[in-house]
């Protein structure tokens, strides 16, 4: 099956002859050390569903897609990327824009695209194909293209992950699923949940509709798995990366807030000063 907007790369250029971003390790760490970082700060825990799942993949391509709910995402991606896969080389597309404005993100294994266009659909197939080359080579994509609630049905993805599918042979393909929600304290929970890893031997047996029809299938049912397993509100399921244990009784939030303003007052007697009076 051939897209219209996808069939064909008229640059001229071979699997062989594409160059992939010069990526630099020690940045890419450094990097997911501070995304750690910013996730640690922000939330009050971070949760891996079916961690499993990604054990025994060794050895293959990688090509991970993600659902799109929230800003955190690529900080997520990256941390994953290192704290799970830092034996790969890792690659991701971005907007041209944002490449241009912040070069350094090639050090990270991201890649320019104009989204929307022929050409970069051209250059998304090109370099990906690169990418599913390396046997240590993993892929990521977000692949709705937009934020998206997770509890959206029907569920939407960007066709280019199955024209890239349709066009490899001998990789695996997994996908992983995002969401963010408050429980008991005043920070929201993160959570990432994998789903059935899917082994491609030739992506050229099923047309593209096929795997988009699959690959769409795969990930809401990733998607409303993690939201049954978050809505029980229980860690028992999940493997923290970190969890900050509750500095007091869940009584809500407007009981903390009420000792802070007391515990303040009662450290200033004088009351407020204001200017002009």
């Amino acid at each position: 099956m051939t897209s219209p907007v996808l069939a064909g790369d008229k640059s001229g250029l071979s699997i062989a002859e594409t160059s992939l971003p010069v990526t630099s390790p020690a940045v890419l760490t450094l990097f997911s050390k501070y995304a750690l970082y910013r996730l640690w700060r922000n939330f009050q825990g971070f949760h891996l569903l079916h961690r499993e799942r990604v054990a025994g993949l060794d050895g293959l391509p990688l090509f991970i897609y993600l659902n799109h709910p929230s800003w955190w995402d690529p900080l997520v991606g990256i941390f994953l990327s290192q704290y799970l896969f830092a034996h790969r080389r890792q690659y991701g597309p971005i907007a041209s824009e944002g490449l241009n404005k912040y070069k350094f993100f090639e050090k990270l294994g991201f890649f320019g695209v104009d989204g929307g266009t022929r050409a970069g659909a051209a250059r998304f197939l090109r370099i990906g194909r690169a990418v599913m080359k390396l046997p240590d080579g993993v892929l990521w994509v977000t692949a709705q293209g937009h934020f998206s609630d997770p509890r959206v049905r029907p569920l939407v993805l960007q066709p280019g992950i199955a024209y890239l599918t349709h066009r490899v042979s001998d990789i695996v393909v997994l996908p992983i699923a995002l969401e963010y929600a408050y429980w008991d304290q005043r920070k929201p929970e993160a959570f990432a949940a994998f789903g059935q890893p899917m082994f491609v031997r030739n992506g050229a047996d099923h047309p593209a509709a096929e795997w988009l029809g699959a690959f769409t299938d795969a990930l809401a049912d990733t998607q409303d798995d993690l939201a049954d397993h978050v809505k029980r509100r229980s860690r028992t399921p999940f493997h923290s990366v970190f969890h900050r244990e509750s500095t007091g009784p869940n009584t809500g939030g407007i009981y903390d807030a009420w000792r802070a303003f007391v515990s303040r007052w009662e450290a200033k007697p004088s009351g407020p000063k204001f200017l002009g009076k």
